[in-house]
């Protein structure tokens, strides 16, 4: 399902690709800044696989111009699913509208065909970052403050009330 259209800097659920190679590429990235200081800010999507939104799945599988009939069968394979519980004669279920099934063998490909474009937004806007299937590690670089810009400036930080956009005059 990559065609080419797979993001390089997805490393979960890739023939090839490892925990050693998105460790790798991170350190490469850091030390082939010119920058004098990197910040790594790491994410991890609590409940990603079961939280998936199917329309953006097909959404995203439109904008890649999947071939309609890859398109049907991936929105059959997704619709009308349900999960159902049994215990002391008891069934109860209950009818499932998101997630990629961990352990199918397209939950995998449907979780990267999400992530791909939130990678390359990030790149295509000069960030760096690095995903290990949920897991993201975000890069942000730059150089120290020079004298006299060593204190910090921001809304709340340094200004008083009045300079700030959501304070008033004391």
């Amino acid at each position: 399902m990559d065609n080419g259209h797979a993001s390089q800097r997805q490393f979960g659920f890739r023939a090839g690709r490892s925990t050693a190679d998105v460790i790798e590429l991170a350190r490469s990235i850091v030390s082939g800044s010119n920058e004098s200081l990197a910040f790594g800010v790491l994410f991890d999507d609590t409940g990603a696989f079961d939280n998936l939104r199917w329309n953006s799945v097909l959404e995203e599988l439109g904008r890649r111009r999947c071939l309609g009939n890859l398109w049907q069968l991936i929105a059959n394979y997704i619709d009308d699913r349900s999960v159902a519980l049994a215990c002391e004669g008891i069934r109860v279920s209950k009818k499932v509208r998101k997630g990629a099934r961990q352990g199918s063998i397209l939950g995998l490909d449907l979780w990267n065909i999400c992530m791909d474009p939130v990678l390359r937004e990030v790149q295509d806007r000069g960030g760096e970052i690095v995903a290990y299937a949920d897991d993201l590690l975000l890069i942000v670089m730059g150089g120290m403050r020079g004298p006299g810009q060593a204190g910090m400036r921001g809304p709340g930080v340094g200004h008083d009330k009045s300079d700030s956009p959501v304070g008033g005059s004391s």
